[in-house]
This record gives C-alpha cells, structure tokens and sequence, in this order.
C-alpha cells in the first residue's frame, strides 16, 4: 500500500513538473513570437549620442523636436533611455533565451534642423544603421550583421566597422580621418581624401580604374584607412 501511495505522489510530481514546462514553452513562444516592447520619449537637447541596441534598425533623422521612438522585441529590454549632461544615452539588454524573430524592430531618434553634433556612437548588432545630413565633430558606427550607411554629413573623424553586411560613406566631407572596414561585405566611398590606404581580396576600384587587391596614395590630407577581407571596395574622390 505504502508502494502504491508512493508511486501516486511521484506520478503527480511529474505531471506538475510537466505541465509547468509545457506552460513555460508556451510562454517562451508567446514572447518569442510578436511580442514587443515599445514607446516614444520627448527629451531635453543634446550634443552627444551613446546608443547600443541588439536587433533593431538605427535611425537619426530631423524632426520638429528632440525625441526618440522604438519598437524592440518583447524579450530586449530598454535598459536606458535619457538625457545626461548632454548626451542622450539608449542601451538595450535581453533574456538569455532571446532568439531573432520576424518583426521591424527599430529606433528612431529625431532632432531639429541644423542639430550639430559633438559625438555620436551608434551600435546595433542585428540591424541597420542610417546616419544622414547632420555635422558633428567624430562618430563611430558598429554593426555585425547590418548595413551602415552615412551620408551628406560634415565631420573630423569618422569609424565604421561591420562583419557581414555593406559600408557606405557618400556625399561627405571628413576633415581629418576616415577608417572603414567589414569582413564580408563591400564597401562604397564617395568624398573627397588625399591619403588613401585600401585592402582588399576582393576588387579595389578608384576613380572607375581597377587597382586589384591593394592601393595606397598619398598627397596629403585628409586619411582614408578602408579595408574588407572578402568584398569590393569602390572609391571615388571626384
């Protein structure tokens, strides 16, 4: 008898345990799915941006005031999101059991006409990043598995590094340096530079003329350093 109320509680201990891990599934899949976690902020004026989110897209844009708007996957949490001394500041973290998912994930940070820049920092992990139209004074831009694109912007230093996905740098003018460079992905160029240092096992092409898989000039300043380990690298300085 003792046997048989024994092998009853040890059944109905693994039923619980079961049902509470088909529940947790369920809801890990729920969460996994369409869930989203979103909002807009109205911020105070800033100079300097710090932002590093996980699988949305990035966005700087001009807009009729300082705000910022997202939409993340339910699981990546928006750690913080304010203004301090300054620099607006936007970090995500997420659950250990965070998965991509389908879904237009993103940022968007907007600022008015004629915003100046000091610094800005920009990193997404699983998205695009699109910087155009503003001045600042240096700028670095990371991504692994997006696309970066910068253009018709007016700065001294500018960084840009990606894994597997395309760089792009048009209708700009960097006054002191430019360092650009992917694994897996090509990389375009359109501004004016005078030392210029491109590798690549992939095609390099200056000004229309292919240079094979190295070209270095020097005539002076300002430096561009562009490199991909496997993609095509096109420059034009005209």
């Amino acid at each position: 008898m003792k046997c048989k109320y024994l092998l009853f509680f040890l059944a109905a201990i693994a039923s619980g345990v079961i049902l509470c891990g088909a529940g947790w599934l369920l809801m890990g899949f729920h969460n996994s799915g369409n869930g989203s976690n979103s909002g807009e902020l109205e911020l105070d004026p800033f100079q300097n941006i710090e932002l590093s989110v996980i699988s949305g897209d990035v966005t700087i844009a001009e807009g009729d005031t300082y705000s910022v708007e997202y939409r993340m996957h339910g699981r990546e949490k928006v750690k913080k999101a304010e203004v301090v001394n300054d620099t607006l500041y936007f970090d995500t973290g997420f659950d250990m059991s965070w998965k991509p998912t389908s879904g237009r994930w993103y940022v968007l940070v907007t600022v008015p006409k004629g915003t100046e820049f000091e610094s800005v920092n920009l990193k997404s992990t699983a998205g695009d990043i699109c910087f155009s139209g503003f001045s600042f004074e240096n700028g670095e831009f990371d991504t692994t598995s997006g696309d970066v694109t910068v253009s018709e912007v007016d700065c001294k230093t500018i960084s840009i590094h990606t894994v597997s996905h395309d760089i792009s740098l048009v209708n700009s003018t960097i006054s002191d340096e430019a360092t650009l460079e992917t694994v897996s992905g090509n990389i375009e160029v359109d501004a004016p530079f005078n030392k210029i240092q491109a590798k690549s096992v992939g095609n390099i092409q200056y000004n229309g003329q292919d240079q094979g898989r190295k070209f270095s000039i020097d005539q002076g300043h300002p430096d561009l350093m562009v490199k991909s380990v496997s993609g095509e690298i096109t420059i034009d300085t005209n």
